[in-house]
């Protein structure tokens, strides 16, 4: 099942990468001292989205919850992250 992920950064700025959730390990908020995110686990892969709102990251979660699951409704998620990185803190990809 193949599952479209959008990440509107600003009104210019956008992320966009399909996913496979057949390789999709799990996906839960997470907060530490830099940030609070919600993490994509991909077998070969980490997303990190990073947020600047507790509202908005849970908005957000209970989205990709709803439409990611096993019953799914949506093929298409679309979410508002501050920016996006990979496993390594460092590898911004937009943001």
């Amino acid at each position: 099942m193949l599952h479209r992920v959008t990440a509107t950064i600003d009104k210019e700025r956008t992320w966009e990468k399909v996913l496979n959730l057949d390789y999709l390990l799990s996906f839960e908020p997470y907060a530490d001292k830099n940030g609070i995110y919600i993490v994509l686990n991909l077998s070969d892969q980490k997303y990190k989205f990073h947020y600047t709102s507790i509202d908005t990251m849970m908005e957000d979660y209970e989205k990709l919850h709803t439409n990611m699951s096993e019953s799914f409704t949506q093929m298409h998620s679309i979410i508002n992250p501050m920016d996006v990185s990979t496993e390594n803190e460092n590898d911004v990809l937009l943001g």
